[in-house]
């Protein structure tokens, strides 16, 4: 889990409704991707949000604010990236099976 910890943004004279913490998640070996998602949606007094975290990958975040006129700009993406460690699997693959395809081929499927 990753806790996001902003300040308030201005009003611009019409009061702020509700933040959108989002994340951009890459894959250890990858650039960033700059699909951000929506990791969390707050109340106006709230300054923080934790988001899940996936193992093996790279995420960096941004806030942006919402008031009756609509969504204000994102903030600048986070200049740390949070990397997650690699993670074991829970148990072994189950259903595993091989099928020759060919003299140098052979496929290895098993249930997700």
């Amino acid at each position: 889990m990753a806790e996001v910890t902003w300040n308030a943004a201005a009003d611009n004279n019409e009061p702020i409704l509700d933040y959108t913490a989002e994340y951009d998640r890459t894959t250890a070996a990858a650039a960033p991707s700059a699909v951000w998602h929506e990791g969390a949606v707050v109340d106006a007094d709230v300054r923080s949000a934790v988001i899940p975290l996936r193992p093996w990958s790279n995420y960096t975040f941004r806030v942006s604010a919402r008031n009756r006129l609509g969504v204000g700009g994102a903030s600048r993406p986070t200049a740390a990236v949070c990397a997650t460690p690699p993670a074991k699997p829970y148990r072994n693959p189950a259903g595993v099976c091989s099928n020759l395809t060919g003299d140098s081929q052979l496929n290895i499927i098993w249930q997700v």
